[in-house]
């Protein structure tokens, strides 16, 4: 999620926080994941992906369509949809309890 947050725009690692924030306990923090990311050399000083974290990427993104289609396989699009609309409710209304 961190690699597809920077590849959608991210570039700092404060960026990376606020949009993960949804999935990060209140505390928790990315740059250490931006920090393995860079390391790993998929991601520039200048928080852009490299050449190697495009294609690191592009190899998650096609794994990622393969399991989606795979769970999804016979769910047609509405039932898909409400699925999502009633588990985001779900989670709204652990979030506000």
């Amino acid at each position: 999620m961190v690699l597809n947050t920077i590849a959608l725009g991210a570039r700092t690692p404060e960026e990376v926080d606020a949009a993960m924030a949804p999935f990060v306990a209140a505390d928790g923090s990315m740059v250490p994941k931006v920090a393995d990311l860079r390391a790993r050399g998929w991601v520039a000083a200048t928080g852009e992906l490299t050449e190697a974290g495009r294609a690191a990427h592009a190899r998650v993104e096609e794994r990622v369509e393969s399991f989606r289609a795979t769970a999804t396989e016979g769910i047609d699009d509405a039932d898909y949809r409400t699925t999502i609309r009633t588990l985001e409710r779900c989670a709204a209304n652990l979030e506000a309890a």
